[in-house]
């Protein structure tokens, strides 16, 4: 009897067992935690890091050696073309062009009329002048008496001999007289052109800016040496941006000019901007495995600097209505698991719009299906 007993209450503890077995697996079942495809817009876009640019960037350099003297400027005014910038201070240019400047005045007094040296040369060509005058006087009154037979014929050759000597000499004297205006004349012009390389050399001492834009950085300060083809400042247009861009190299048959791209720039975490892709450049950076691109801002931005850290979406696509769920729902295969009434099943999806976080289903579920979560 008491072994009888013994066999009913195993029979009900195994009993018990297997019924909570059951439970415990039916209740595993029923916590499958789903998840449903939900419609919403989706936008494909390609990565892309980089730095706000003004357009028309370009970099001051010093065309002389010197000590940066005066900076009249300050970063972000605003400057006009040929406006002077910074100068340069140099004894040595200085010196030149002081000794320039005295070089012409001397020759610009020899050129005229009234200096000495073309005084000199003037008076002896007048005296050879008159003297010529008056050996032609005293040689025709020979010539009439020579006619006449009342004067002898050696008074008459010394006569004639005196004026051709006296002619000669006042043509010489004549001949010089040019020759030294022309020189003293080509002296004054070629001490002028000295002069005017000297002052264009100066001018290398004031550095001006190229173009009408924004002075955005001084590289030196007052007081620095500079070298000729050393930059000392950065400028660019002050009205138009836009963004220096690397893409990576396995996303560059997915770009084309004119994309819409969407820009985050670190300074402004609020704000988005707008820009459109409108060069694309020709050579990938091998050791960055990218390519450089740029992307024309459409939006102003709060202040004109630039510089300025940011990330971009190029957009390659975008649908409205999009059927979309979580890209870590996909499974191997392009497939998702569900649950129907028969249970667990996987199903075959076909892929349209891809993001960083979501996909857009094309066919094989809809929004009612439950799909469960890995």
């Amino acid at each position: 009897m008491l072994t009888k007993n013994l066999k009913r209450q195993n029979f009900l503890i195994l009993g018990g067992l297997l019924l909570a077995i059951l439970m415990g697996l039916n209740a595993c079942g029923d916590s499958e935690e789903t998840i449903q495809a939900e419609r919403k817009s989706l936008m494909e876009a390609v990565y892309a890091s980089g730095y706000i640019q003004a357009e028309g960037e370009y970099e001051l350099v010093a065309q002389s050696e010197g000590v940066l003297k005066e900076q009249l400027v300050q970063e972000g005014e605003i400057v006009k073309a040929g406006q002077t910038l910074f100068t340069i201070e140099s004894n040595s240019a200085q010196a030149q062009l002081d000794n320039a400047l005295r070089a012409y005045r001397l020759a610009e007094a020899n050129a005229k009329e009234s200096s000495p040296r073309l005084q000199e040369v003037q008076s002896a060509m007048k005296m050879a002048e008159d003297k010529y005058l008056a050996d032609s006087i005293n040689f025709r009154r020979y010539q009439n008496l020579w006619e006449k037979q009342a004067t002898s014929e050696a008074a008459y050759d010394a006569a004639r001999l005196s004026f051709e000597q006296s002619k000669e000499a006042f043509q010489k004297s004549r001949h010089a007289l040019k020759l030294l205006r022309d020189q003293l004349q080509f002296e004054k012009e070629q001490a002028l052109n000295n002069l005017k390389i000297a002052r264009e050399s100066s001018g290398f001492y004031q550095i001006k800016s190229k173009a009408d834009g924004i002075f955005f950085q001084a590289y030196k300060e007052v007081g620095e040496l500079v070298r000729p083809g050393q930059p000392i400042a950065l400028l660019g247009k002050g009205n138009t941006f836009f963004a220096n861009l690397s893409v990576d190299e396995q996303d560059v048959m997915r770009i084309q000019k004119g994309q819409k791209v969407i820009l985050k720039i670190d300074a402004y975490p609020d704000m988005h901007f707008k820009a459109i892709l409108h060069k694309i450049y020709a050579k990938v950076d091998p050791r960055e495995q990218s390519l450089r691109v740029d992307a024309l801002l459409e939006d102003s931005l709060p202040a004109a600097y630039t510089g300025l850290a940011l990330e971009a979406n190029i957009v390659i696509s975008e649908k409205q209505n999009a059927l979309v769920v979580p890209r870590t729902l996909i499974l191997a295969g392009d497939s998702v698991e569900i649950m129907t009434e028969e249970g667990k099943q996987k199903v075959k999806i076909e892929k349209g719009i891809e993001t960083l976080n979501e996909i857009e289903i094309i066919s094989g579920i809809s929004e009612e299906t439950e799909i469960i979560k890995p």
